[in-house]
């Protein structure tokens, strides 16, 4: 009783989100170190994407230049994982046009 539980989900893409978003800094906390700054660039979008009614999207994407291609496979599929450099996050309700600048997380 009293200790923390982290679960993750069984999904690759969902797991490695996760584990950067959630479970890194919750370790980092337990541990008493000071948190972690990812490394971001900044990046154009080589084609649209967009995040549903009330909901962030965390969209993988591959890095060339300075272009961020966006990876559409199914958290699922461990090939969208494999080739992901990163991540964006697309504010709920809101969709980028090809060319918008993005600011890409690092994994």
């Amino acid at each position: 009783a009293g200790k923390p539980v982290l679960g993750m989900p069984g999904y690759p893409t969902s797991c490695l989100l996760n584990a950067h978003l959630l479970l890194g800094p919750s370790v980092m906390k337990m541990a008493r170190l000071p948190a972690r700054r990812g490394l971001t660039a900044r990046a154009f979008l080589s084609e649209s994407v967009s995040a549903g009614s009330g909901r962030q999207r965390f969209q993988t994407v591959a890095i060339e230049g300075d272009v961020a291609r966006p990876i559409f496979k199914e958290s699922g599929a461990i090939t969208g994982t494999a080739r992901a450099d990163g991540f964006i996050v697309v504010p709920e309700d809101t969709a980028w046009e090809q060319g918008h600048e993005v600011v890409v997380n690092y994994f």
